[in-house]
């Protein structure tokens, strides 16, 4: 089993393989920013969304993703005691992370249109599957998780979907509720956003059954053969296979193997 984390930090398995901004109802840029915002403006809609993506090009193409867990580090939040923020596969557009804002995801192509924000400005809202984990958050700082699974697994099975992930302002708050998380641009290394992953690999594989001493699993084979008589043949150094008389089996072989084989697991990480 292999634990993998993804980040931007020097000293983890993979290092520089996010990247991440907030888009707002407007045309700023916050690449640079060493935040990421999820806000509630006016009440009921959403106001900021946050953008990461993953390179997740070590992972192998068969691998089988037992558990994908994104962490960030919320470092303020305002407004209602709790707040809901939702993790989505971004889907139809690739965004471009240093040009991307409300309107564009590119600095040039709209987002597709919706009417679910302040003045109908898009905000990537038509661009996101349904929500594939939501997570209640209270004003505590500290880390944050959700449960990305499912779309890493559809990612490693298909890289060319991998559009990134949304992560959503609560749509049912009051106005100015937010809350605000360390982004790759943390001076912190250890508050910049994470992907935990955790896979499984079957690769192919050769063993022998025999009662040969070099085997991989030796004396695991029991074998005898059987006559038209009431022989008992379990000690003999041969096997027979006869016929007689003409068009009749007058012996046949009999074998038995008993195993138990375990495929190989590994474990690996992903992180910020």
């Amino acid at each position: 089993m292999a634990n993998c984390v993804f980040w931007r930090c020097s000293n983890t398995d993979f290092p520089g393989t996010i990247q991440d901004t907030f888009i707002n109802i407007n045309q700023s840029v916050n690449v640079a920013s060493a935040q990421l915002n999820t806000y509630t403006w006016p009440a009921n809609k959403p106001a900021n969304a946050v953008l990461v993506k993953i390179d997740l090009s070590q992972i192998p193409a068969d691998a089988h993703i037992q558990s994908a867990t994104l962490v960030l580090y919320q470092t303020d939040a305002g407004g209602d005691e709790t707040y809901d923020v939702s993790v989505h596969k971004l889907i139809d557009s690739s965004p471009d992370f240093s040009h991307a804002n409300g309107y564009t995801y590119n600095g040039i192509e709209d987002w597709a249109a919706n009417e679910l924000c302040y003045n109908n400005i898009p905000l990537a809202q038509s661009n996101i599957s349904p929500a594939q984990d939501v997570i209640s958050l209270d004003k505590n700082l500290g880390y944050k998780a959700w449960n990305v699974t499912g779309m890493v697994q559809d990612w490693v099975n298909d890289p060319a979907s991998n559009n990134g992930l949304l992560l959503n302002s609560d749509a049912i708050a009051s106005a100015d509720s937010y809350r605000f998380f360390a982004s790759t641009e943390s001076s912190d290394p250890e508050l910049r956003p994470m992907l935990e992953v955790v896979y499984t690999k079957s690769e192919p594989q050769t063993i022998a059954f025999s009662n040969r001493p070099n085997a991989d699993y030796p004396g695991t084979v029991q074998d005898t053969f059987i006559n038209i008589n009431q022989e008992v043949n379990v000690t003999s150094g041969q096997l027979n296979t006869y016929t007689w008389p003409q068009n009749t089996p007058a012996n046949a072989s009999c074998s038995n193997s008993t195993y138990r084989v375990s495929p190989a697991a590994q474990r690996s990480k992903v992180q910020r």
